[in-house]
């Protein structure tokens, strides 16, 4: 990988086999990336934050103290004290973003559904056989669709339900 995003422990040879704690820095470093817009900078080859001046590094301007102490706990120089991936996604920020990301995942899905017209009987039959349970309104019928959903064209002729 790029040496930009490597922890410490990695930049300084101490590891023969690599945990989640490397990942979780160089994670650190990305996200700091995209907030700020720019690399993390280190000051030498051994850097800033090799140094331990993390703090120096990130500032604060613009996010929430949430995702600030989340970056400072994901660039901590001690992979001992470093936050962990579970730590991490139970933060309410992280949270949030991933509800959002998921709901427009979901919108985009549904606009593309809605997009990808079926050209017959038999394709729609297909579509809903697949992604019927994922669907909020019946292909066929139009009706809202739930658990007990009962659409009258689910009971088709054998010819129709194994697509013949």
């Amino acid at each position: 990988g790029d040496p930009f995003f490597a922890a410490p422990e990695i930049s300084n040879r101490e590891l023969k086999e690599y945990d989640e704690c490397v990942d979780v820095y160089s994670l650190g470093v990305l996200l700091h990336h995209l907030i700020y817009q720019k690399k993390f900078q280190r000051k030498s080859k051994q850097g800033g934050i090799a140094r331990g001046n993390v703090k120096e590094l990130i500032k604060r301007n613009g996010i929430s103290d949430d995702l600030h102490k989340i970056m400072q706990t994901m660039l901590n120089l001690d992979k001992n004290k470093r936050a962990t991936i579970r730590k991490i996604l139970t933060r309410k920020c992280i949270r949030n973003t991933i509800e959002i990301l998921e709901n427009k995942q979901r919108n985009r899905e549904a606009k593309e559904r809605k997009k990808a017209k079926p050209k017959d009987f038999k394709e729609v039959f297909k579509l809903y056989l697949d992604k019927g349970c994922e669907l909020q309104k019946c292909l066929f019928c139009g009706e809202e669709t739930q658990d007990d959903h009962q659409c009258p064209f689910l009971f088709l002729p054998s010819e129709l339900k194994s697509g013949r």
